[in-house]
């Protein structure tokens, strides 16, 4: 089944971000381990693309002297600032699974870099379900040559829209079935 945040559209997100300030698009990282392979990925697509990357999470988490030094500049965004950014962006890349999952959601050209420390298996079976597969990289040359390449959104769509239903149908037909405990006959229970 689809991440349970699947079965909400895109559009009911946006609908509660009406508090949250719109940003300014272009690309948008949320990484949450940055290494240098990573860094050099998005410093490449920045260049290609001619904006600044914009990051939704601190680079790293120094000492509690630097927090306290510029407090602003370690701050993690609110739910609905993180989603107002990845719903803005023009491009993103990520190494979190629910980035992805955004990113698909909001019909955004993205990159995801595995982030192998988390777990990679779950990018895998997301993207080969959407047909996305190509959008995991690993180098600077595959992240080139998938960020040139262009999404077909309507198939994606469609996709979602096909899973959605299934895991929602699954959904309804195990609510609707008594749940079965393992208690013993009603003879055989203590009083209560």
């Amino acid at each position: 089944m689809v991440d349970p945040t699947m079965l909400i559209p895109a559009s009911r997100y946006v609908d509660e971000l009406s508090a949250a300030e719109r940003t300014d698009g272009g690309l948008v990282t949320y990484v949450l381990d940055w290494d240098e392979t990573k860094r050099a990925i998005v410093e490449d697509c920045a260049q290609r693309l001619g904006v600044p990357a914009r990051q939704i999470l601190p680079m790293t988490i120094p000492g509690y002297r630097q927090v306290r030094a510029d407090p602003s500049r370690y701050w993690y965004p609110s739910v609905e600032e993180w989603l107002t950014d990845l719903s803005s962006a023009d491009f993103i890349i990520t190494d979190s699974f629910h980035g992805t999952v955004f990113a698909i959601l909001f019909n955004k050209p993205f990159l995801v870099i595995p982030n192998v420390e988390r777990g990679t298996a779950r990018f895998d079976t997301i993207l080969r379900l959407f047909g996305l597969r190509n959008r995991l990289v690993t180098d600077r040359h595959a992240a080139q040559i998938a960020s040139e390449g262009s999404i077909n959104w309507p198939d994606v769509n469609a996709r979602l829209q096909s899973e959605r239903k299934r895991a929602l149908d699954f959904l309804a037909v195990g609510l609707k079935s008594p749940v079965q405990a393992d208690l013993p006959p009603s003879s055989e229970r203590p009083e209560e």
